[in-house]
């Protein structure tokens, strides 16, 4: 792999489960076509395109309230209850903890779907030779 970046956008929040928040100066991107990166000065963490089990949209202060400990989990928000309130996107992930980020959703949904298939492709042409 040659760390590639192949899409990056500006997040201004980034939380987890793990209660790492991080507000500014936060990068998220994609490398190699398939690794997902969340870079901010203090903070990286990673995670694989087929690793992301679920994108459901959050709202913004169920986040605050679990990363306050007043929430005991964050759930999916529901449309009508999230109309005209500001909304996260969550990634719920394979063995890692729940990401609540700030991006445009629709955009990253794409990415996240040619990536997928993108390393499933790869995933089989591996397994073919093996």
């Amino acid at each position: 792999m040659d760390n590639r970046i192949s899409w990056q956008t500006d997040c201004p929040f980034y939380a987890d489960a793990d209660k790492n928040v991080r507000t500014s100066d936060v990068s998220f991107y994609l490398t190699d076509d398939i690794v997902f990166h969340i870079s901010a000065a203090d903070y990286h963490d990673s995670f694989e395109a087929l690793d992301v089990l679920y994108t459901d949209p959050v709202l913004a202060d169920d986040v605050l309230a679990f990363l306050e400990g007043r929430l005991e989990k964050v759930k999916r928000s529901n449309p009508f209850r999230a109309f005209g309130k500001q909304t996260l996107l969550c990634l719920e992930l394979d063995g890692k903890p729940d990401k609540y980020l700030k991006i445009k959703a629709g955009e990253f949904k794409q990415i996240l779907s040619i990536a997928r298939a993108k390393q499933k492709y790869s995933r089989e042409l591996a397994n073919r030779h093996n």
